[in-house]
Formats: C-alpha cells, sequence, structure tokens
C-alpha cells in the first residue's frame, strides 16, 4: 500500500480521500502498530484520525508496558491532537496501573494549564495525579510540584479538587515539599 500512503498526504484533497477510504475499507485490517503511529506523525487531521482508529483497534491487546512506550512517543509530538491520543491512552489504564514519569508532565501540564479544555480530560489528569501520586512516594514528588502550581487556578472546582489531592499526599507524605502547609491544633 505504499502508494496509498504516499496519496494520504497529497496536496489534493480527492486523491487523500480515495486513499483514506481505501486504506480504511480495504487494508485496515491488515495495517500494523508501525502504520497507525506513523498515520499519527501526520500534519493531516484525517490521517491522524484513521492512525488513531488504528491504534485503538490494537488497545485491548497491547500489554501496560507496549502502551507506555507509545504514549511517550506520542508526547513528543507536536501536535495537540496527537497529544489528545496519548491522554487518552493513559485515562484508559485501570487506575491501579497508571504510571506517573517525568516524561509524561509536559503533556499533564498542557492539559491542566490549557485555556479550553475538556472537563472530562482534566478531571481524569486530576485523578491520575491522585492515584499515582497516592501510590508512590517516587510518583508524588512528581505530581505535588504540578499541583502546587496549579492549585492558583481560578475555577473553583478544579481548586477544590487540587487542594484535596494535595492534602491528601501531605497526609501520606509528610516529608515532601509542596507550597501546602498542614497546620496541627487543639482538636474540638
Amino acid at each position: 500500500p505504499s502508494p496509498l500512503f504516499a496519496l494520504v498526504e497529497s496536496e489534493w484533497p480527492d486523491a487523500r480521500t480515495f486513499a483514506l477510504d481505501l486504506l480504511r475499507s480495504e487494508l485496515a485490517p491488515s495495517l500494523g502498530r508501525a502504520v497507525a503511529l506513523g498515520f499519527l506523525d501526520s500534519r493531516r487531521p484525517e490521517v491522524q484520525r484513521l492512525g488513531r482508529d488504528l491504534l485503538y483497534r490494537d488497545v485491548p491487546s497491547l500489554s501496560p508496558h507496549e502502551i507506555d512506550a507509545i504514549v511517550d512517543r506520542l508526547v513528543q509530538h507536536p501536535d495537540r491532537a496527537v497529544h489528545a491520543v496519548a491522554l487518552e491512552l493513559l485515562l484508559l489504564a485501570p487506575e491501579s496501573e497508571r504510571t506517573l514519569r517525568p516524561e509524561l508532565l509536559p503533556l499533564l501540564r498542557g492539559t491542566l494549564f490549557d485555556l479550553t479544555p475538556q472537563r472530562a480530560t482534566k478531571r481524569g489528569v486530576l485523578a491520575l495525579l491522585r492515584s499515582a501520586a497516592l501510590r508512590d512516594e517516587a510518583s508524588a514528588r512528581l505530581a505535588a510540584p504540578l499541583l502546587s502550581d496549579f492549585v492558583g487556578t481560578k475555577g473553583r472546582l478544579d481548586f477544590e479538587e487540587t487542594i484535596a489531592t494535595l492534602v491528601e499526599i501531605r497526609l501520606a507524605y509528610p516529608g515532601l515539599d509542596s507550597r501546602l502547609q498542614l497546620l496541627g491544633g487543639p482538636t474540638a
């Protein structure tokens, strides 16, 4: 299908449509993960969507390690649509399997501070940060500074959710540096 791969990047919309339709309807079952990732590297949104669809077809059979490798690759892409695919893959994992790595911080930061994010996506990122941070101290050390920066947000719901997570992290790991300080006093 190499000629079709060239046509999906064509300047002519009718040639792109023809190639995409043929790839989607006839050849999709035989196209592998490498082709899907190649399509995600495209600068054309319709080609990226085909890459996303092909990649999602294989997600149930991928190990957490394979998904992490794909996410790490997609995070490096400059396109926000590709970042959205990486974030979707991260949030598909059960909470107990979600990992927090330094490579993910720019993606998570970009999502939290996005001026026009989808509410569900932002909540998913906050949930990911919370679950990973409460699972182990290394993740908490990565999550706390990001959450501390984000706590100054103007959104009331975001503020409440973020401050509650920071309190939980601080209680779980008292020695961890963060902007949040818990003051103890007499109990009533």
